[in-house]
């Protein structure tokens, strides 16, 4: 019996089954697979907004220059976000690489924040950009809140483990410089006027 059963564990199903057990979610959640299916769909839903971002870019496809104007912005803006949207699809779908994901994650998302609030600025309503905006937003936070743990940052300290005296001189140095910014006021305004825009 005891042989019958060391063998009945090496099988390939055993080890499999195995397998499932260790990815249980932390939230103890039995779903293992199934968010395993869901990290994938949000994340290539997201890696394939940003390919089309980048691509869109680099065929100078004319509507999205006409976009931009409606937006308000110049057109060379889109040189600069389609390389990042290269970049973050890449990041995205590549193993590994924890910090970078967490840019590549926060990238996308202020990418589909400030594109909803220029269409809202524009005076554009709740357009079908908005909506897609939104909706890609949902999915970048899914993809980041359920991607596992080869893909995720190691603990950080919470704000309760930092000494207080931490925080103190992070906000002193930062009124300081505000300070230092509201000053510095009229003596960028007086070189702004010489200096042609």
């Amino acid at each position: 019996m005891n042989e019958r059963m060391r063998s009945h564990s090496s099988t390939p199903a055993h080890s499999s089954w195995a397998a499932v057990e260790e990815r249980k979610s932390t939230h103890g959640l039995d779903l293992p697979a199934a968010s395993v299916i869901a990290y994938w769909g949000f994340t290539l839903v997201v890696v394939y907004e940003n390919l089309s971002g980048f691509v869109w870019w680099i065929t100078n496809f004319e509507y999205i220059s006409r976009l931009v104007r409606h937006l308000g912005y110049p057109e060379y803006v889109l040189n600069i976000l389609g390389p990042a949207q290269l970049a973050a699809a890449l990041i995205l779908i590549a193993p590994g690489l924890p910090i970078v994901k967490e840019w590549a994650y926060a990238g996308a998302l202020i990418n589909y924040v400030s594109a909803i609030a220029s269409h809202l600025f524009a005076g554009d309503g709740l357009n079908v950009f908005v909506v897609a905006a939104l909706l890609y937003s949902f999915f970048t936070v899914g993809s980041w809140a359920l991607r596992p743990a080869s893909r995720r940052v190691t603990r950080t300290p919470w704000i309760g483990d930092t000494r207080a005296s931490s925080w103190l001189i992070a906000t002193m140095i930062l009124v300081l410089m505000l300070i230092v910014a509201l000053l510095s006021l009229p003596l960028i305004e007086s070189l702004s006027t010489r200096v042609p825009l």
